[in-house]
């Protein structure tokens, strides 16, 4: 019963430190998306002109 209870911690932080790692890694890429859009339209708008 001792050895379980530091077990289940264990797992329940490592689905907790998993699902974070997630969700950090998900905001990342929407971001990463997000400002390579901005670029490539300001590079579409600025590419022409010069």
């Amino acid at each position: 019963m001792v050895t379980a209870l530091p077990l289940s911690i264990f797992y329940a932080y490592l689905e907790v430190t998993k699902s974070t790692s997630n969700a950090i890694n998900y905001l990342a890429q929407k971001l990463l998306s997000y400002s390579y859009d901005c670029k490539g339209k300001l590079d579409s708008i600025t590419l022409p002109r010069g």
